[in-house]
């Protein structure tokens, strides 16, 4: 074990460079009142338990790979750009979160769907450059879709009031922990079925 401990990095060891990399690049691409507001919003106060979570588990399965961070940021966005949504007034209209007022009151409805839109871009290009070697472009891309798809199918039963408690669960809390894990299955040669 301690001949990998260079590799054994926590969520908490990554999270400043990634956040750093990324706070660079969000700043440049937006005005500084929307800019430094919904990074704020978007990244501190959370938990950032699924980013813990990939970090943990794959710093176990793989202990002779250097975490990839930048995955584990990922699915944070996925996590926080799903909230954006969810807070909408077309979804459940909620003014408050986290002990703040969420991106649609402080901005606009408009504005709060372009922000996690743009949270969506980050996604994609992480996940595009962070796929495994050994894994084809279209096995790693339609994992994502797979699963955002599902997200969208949970969000619309939750609209429109269909689905029992679980279904609504594992379609929309689910789906993102199954993100969490199947990437660093993927990596490591396990089956994700």
């Amino acid at each position: 074990m301690f001949i990998y401990k260079q590799f054994l990095m926590t969520w908490d060891d990554l999270k400043l460079d990634i956040h750093t990399k990324w706070k660079a690049h969000w700043y440049r691409n937006h005005p500084p009142e929307v800019g430094e507001h919904a990074w704020n919003y978007l990244f501190t106060g959370g938990k950032e338990i699924r980013a813990r979570l990939f970090c943990e588990l794959w710093g176990h399965l793989s202990p002779d790979l250097a975490v990839c961070g930048e995955l584990a940021f990922a699915i944070e966005c996925i996590h926080v750009a799903s909230i954006v949504l969810d807070d909408t007034p077309w979804m459940d209209n909620a003014a408050r979160r986290r002990g703040r007022d969420t991106l649609h009151v402080v901005f606009s409805p408009k504005k709060a769907v372009l922000i996690a839109s743009e949270l969506m871009d980050i996604v994609r290009h992480i996940w595009r450059t962070c796929r495994p070697p050994h894994v084809s472009s279209v096995v790693w891309e339609c994992l994502l879709v797979q699963k955002l798809e599902m997200l969208a199918v949970g969000q619309l039963y939750d609209l429109e009031k269909r689905g029992t408690l679980m279904e609504l669960a594992s379609l929309k809390t689910g789906v993102l922990f199954e993100l969490v894990a199947e990437p660093v299955a993927l990596r490591v040669g396990l089956d994700t079925g």
